[in-house]
């Protein structure tokens, strides 16, 4: 086993002091990313609802996102893991400080399978024994020094392909519960419509 400091860097997103609401000299627009955005299968939704802020220059590098990282909301009553697979070639993402970032190194751990890991309910407890009563706080620190088993590479590879497939089948299952739901409203306020109209007549 190995701990997790070991295969990944962690670090914890911009500081709230540190993030403005509108355009200051010396500083950079980018879009945040809170853990509201998150659901619970650890999907990132809404990506059109980013809210667009402005962090100072000099801070900018070290808090962009990159593609693969990982995103572990470490504080609260929920604690999610989401990998950023959002294209930032056109724009810079960053989170507040009460996600943390984790970036897999490659040659020790593919992303999507650190993600796996880190979702099961056997780490999730390791977290909850590093943690206050009743909250979910944690850092980095404690983070980095909880242990691990990964696989060897191979098996990482064979991972990676269903975990990809049953994540393909998760968004169509949500997609195909919106609609239904949206369906569902729909025949309901028409009933409703029609009941009115009836009765006035």
């Amino acid at each position: 086993m190995q701990e997790l400091g070991e295969i990944a860097s962690i670090k914890s997103g911009v500081g709230n002091p540190k993030i403005e609401k509108f355009e200051m000299k010396n500083y950079q627009r980018v879009r945040l990313l809170s853990g509201e955005m998150i659901n619970y299968t650890g999907i990132i939704q809404d990506v059109t609802s980013f809210e667009e802020v402005w962090i100072p220059d000099n801070l900018s590098e070290h808090f962009f996102l990159r593609k693969g990282d990982l995103l572990l909301q470490t504080r609260g009553s929920t604690f999610r893991v989401s990998i950023f697979n959002i294209d930032e070639s056109d724009q810079s993402y960053i989170v507040n400080s009460n996600i943390q970032v984790l970036r897999a190194d490659s040659d020790k751990v593919l992303p999507e399978v650190l993600c796996y890991f880190l979702n099961t309910k056997a780490f999730l407890e390791k977290v909850i024994q590093r943690t206050r009563k009743n909250t979910l706080l944690i850092t980095a620190k404690q983070l980095s020094k909880i242990k691990i088993d990964i696989p060897e590479q191979q098996i990482q590879e064979a991972m990676k392909v269903l975990i990809e497939k049953q994540a393909q089948l998760q968004r169509e299952t949500e997609l195909l519960l919106k609609k239904r739901l949206e369906y569902s409203e729909s025949v309901f306020f028409d009933h409703i419509n029609w009941e009115f109209n009836d009765a006035q007549h």
